[in-house]
C-alpha cells in the first residue's frame, strides 16, 4: 500500500503547490479581488476538465487492474491503448465548449464582468494543453492500475516544476522573461503540461508496467470501448455531477460578493492540503481492490481498504491540527495587507472545515475502493443525495438573507449567515455521504461486481 501511495502523495503535493503558487501570484503580484475570484472559478473548471476525462480513466483503472490481477497483461495493454484513443476523441468536447461559451459560463456563475473576462481568457489560452491533460489523466490511471505509481509521479514532477518556474517568471517579468501578468499564469501551466506529456508517453511505451503504445490498438474497438464505458460512464457522470454541483455551490457563494468569492477560493485551496494523504491512499486502495478482486481474493481487497483508511486518517488528523492553528498565517500569505478582511474570513472557514476532514478522508478512500471494484453507481447516488439534496439547498438557506420563489409576492427570509453558512452546509453534506459510503462498503455487494 505504501509503495503505491507514497509516490502519489508526493505528486499531489507538487500539484497542490502549483495551485497555491498560482493563487499566491494572483494575490501578491496582481493584487485585486477580481483576480482571486477569477482564479477560484478557474480552479473549479480545471477540476471539471480532469473529471470529464474520468469518463475514460475510471473505467481504465477498474479493467486494467482486474486484468493485471488475473495475469492478462496483453489485455491490460489493449485496454490502455483503447482508452487513450477514446480520450483523444473526448478532448474535442471541452475544446468546443471553452471556445464558444467560456465567458458566458463565467457570467452565468455570477462573476463580475471583469473577473469573468479574466477567467474566460485563461481557459482560451489553455486549449492547446487539453490533450496533455487527457494523457496525464488516462495514461496515469492505466499505469497506476498496473501497479506503477512512480512513473506518473515523475511526469507530474516535471509538469509542476515547469509550471511553477515559468508562471513566476512570466507573471513577474523575472530575468529575460516578459511581464505578462494574468496571461503568464496560464502560459506557465500550458508549458508544464506540454513538458510532462512526452515523459508520460515514453513511460507508457517503455515503462516498467508493460503497457506499450500501439497506434492500431488506439482505433475504435467496440467490445473494449463498451467494457471501459460500462464502468467509466457511471463513475465519470458521478465526477461530472460532483463538479457541476460544486459549480452550483460556487454560484451560491459568488452571489455573496467578490470578497466572499475570493475568501472562498483561498480557503478551498488551503483546505485541500489536509486531504492530500487521503487522495494518495484512495489511489492505493483503488488499485489494490481491483487487483485483489481480479486475483479472486476479496478478503484481501477489503483488508487493503481498512488499512488505507486507518493510515490516511492518522495523516489527515495531523494536517488538520496544523491547518487549524496556522490558519491566520496561511491565509495572510495569499493576500495583500489591504485584503486583511478577506484573509480573516478565509481563516475562519478553515477552522470550520477542519472538523469535517476526518470524515472526508473515509469518504474519499471508500469511493475510490468502490470504483476500483467497478461499483460506480453507488458513488453517483452519494453525489445526488449529498450535494444536490443537502449541500446546495442548505447553503442557500443558511447563507442568503432572502430568496424570492415563483408564486410568492414577497421574498422569504433566510438565515443570512453568509459564507460561513455555506460552509456549514458543506460539513453537513460530507458527514452524510460518509455514513452512506460506510454502509455500502460494509454491505459487501462490491465484491460481486463484474467488469
Amino acid at each position: 500500500m505504501l509503495r503505491l501511495a507514497i509516490p502519489v502523495f508526493f505528486s499531489q503535493c507538487l500539484d497542490m503547490l502549483v495551485g497555491l503558487t498560482d493563487s499566491w501570484l494572483a494575490g501578491n503580484f496582481l493584487g485585486e479581488a477580481k483576480h482571486l475570484a477569477a482564479m477560484n472559478l478557474v480552479n473549479y473548471v480545471l477540476w471539471f476538465l480532469v473529471s470529464m476525462f474520468g469518463l475514460v480513466a475510471i473505467g481504465t483503472t477498474a479493467v486494467v487492474a482486474r486484468s493485471v490481477g488475473a495475469g492478462l497483461h496483453d489485455e491490460a495493454r489493449r485496454i490502455s491503448n483503447a482508452s487513450l484513443g477514446l480520450g483523444l476523441i473526448l478532448c474535442l468536447l471541452p475544446m468546443a465548449l471553452i471556445y464558444f461559451f467560456g465567458k458566458q459560463f463565467a457570467l452565468l456563475l455570477h462573476l463580475t464582468p471583469e473577473a469573468a473576462e479574466l477567467a474566460s481568457r485563461y481557459w482560451l489560452l489553455l486549449i492547446p494543453a487539453l490533450p496533455a491533460l487527457m494523457i496525464e489523466a488516462v495514461g496515469g490511471a492505466a499505469l497506476r492500475a498496473a501497479g506503477d505509481t512512480i512513473t506518473p509521479t515523475i511526469s507530474m514532477i516535471v509538469v509542476n516544476l515547469v509550471d511553477m518556474v515559468l508562471s513566476y517568471c512570466l507573471v513577474t517579468g523575472a530575468g529575460p522573461f516578459p511581464n505578462l501578468g494574468w496571461d503568464g499564469l496560464v502560459l506557465g501551466s500550458v508549458g508544464g503540461y506540454l513538458a510532462g506529456t512526452g515523459i508520460m508517453l515514453a513511460a507508457l511505451h517503455w515503462g516498467p508496467a508493460g503497457l506499450k503504445l500501439h497506434a492500431r490498438e488506439m482505433r475504435w474497438d467496440k467490445a473494449r470501448t463498451a467494457r471501459i464505458l460500462r464502468i467509466g460512464v457511471p463513475g465519470g457522470v458521478d465526477m461530472l455531477a460532483m463538479i457541476g454541483c460544486h459549480l452550483a455551490f460556487v454560484r451560491v457563494v459568488n452571489l455573496l460578493g467578490e470578497n466572499a468569492a475570493a475568501a472562498h477560493g483561498i480557503a478551498i485551496r488551503l483546505e485541500s492540503l489536509s486531504y492530500l494523504p487521503a487522495f494518495a491512499f484512495q489511489v492505493a486502495a483503488t488499485t489494490m481492490v481491483g487487483q485483489f478482486l481480479g486475483a479472486g481474493k476479496p478478503d484481501r481487497a477489503a483488508q487493503s481498504v481498512y488499512v488505507a483508511c486507518a493510515v490516511g486518517e492518522a495523516f489527515v488528523l495531523a494536517c488538520c491540527v496544523l491547518l487549524y492553528f496556522g490558519s491566520d498565517w496561511l491565509t495572510a500569505q495569499f493576500t495583500t495587507p489591504e485584503q486583511s478582511a478577506i484573509a480573516a474570513q478565509a481563516a475562519s472557514l478553515l477552522r470550520i472545515v477542519c472538523f469535517a476532514q476526518p470524515a472526508l478522508v473515509i469518504l474519499m478512500i471508500l469511493i475510490g475502493s468502490l470504483r476500483g471494484a467497478g461499483d460506480t453507481l453507488w458513488p453517483l447516488l452519494l453525489t445526488f443525495v449529498g450535494l444536490i439534496c443537502i449541500r446546495i439547498p442548505l447553503a442557500i438557506v443558511l447563507a442568503w438573507d432572502e430568496i424570492t420563489l415563483p408564486g410568492f409576492a414577497e421574498p422569504i427570509a433566510l438565515f443570512g449567515w453568509g459564507l460561513h453558512g455555506a460552509w456549514y452546509a458543506m460539513v453537513a453534506d460530507l458527514f452524510t455521504r460518509t455514513l452512506m459510503a460506510v454502509y455500502r462498503f460494509k454491505q459487501g455487494a462490491w465484491r460481486r461486481v463484474k467488469v
